[in-house]
């Protein structure tokens, strides 16, 4: 079902969207280019290319890619913070002996 953009139209078909309302076209392509970005902060590239189409084009999707691995990397290369053993502190006594 698609919904009515301009008043008066009885029949509403995708042909009527698509053709009188380019903006809605471009309201779809910026979801998907929102949806696609929340994809790459949650998937590794692994994933994000298993979900990419096969015939997709490789210009568009490249940006993407690219994020995710930085990321990735990034992730990786972060260090989970560490537990500090308790310090211990240990004392040293000296003891000097004079001979005469």
């Amino acid at each position: 079902m698609y919904i009515s953009l301009y008043k008066g139209e009885e029949e509403n078909t995708r042909e009527t969207v698509t053709t009188k309302s380019p903006y809605v076209m471009y309201s779809f392509y910026f979801l998907f280019l929102a949806a696609l970005d929340h994809v790459v902060e949650l998937c590794s590239p692994k994933d994000l290319l298993t979900l990419l189409p096969p015939s997709g084009a490789l210009p568009f999707f490249l940006p993407f890619i690219e994020h995710s691995c930085k990321l990735h990397m990034s992730r990786q290369l972060a260090l989970p913070p560490q537990k500090h053993a308790p310090t211990t502190t240990t004392t040293t006594t000296t003891t000097t002996t004079t001979t005469e």
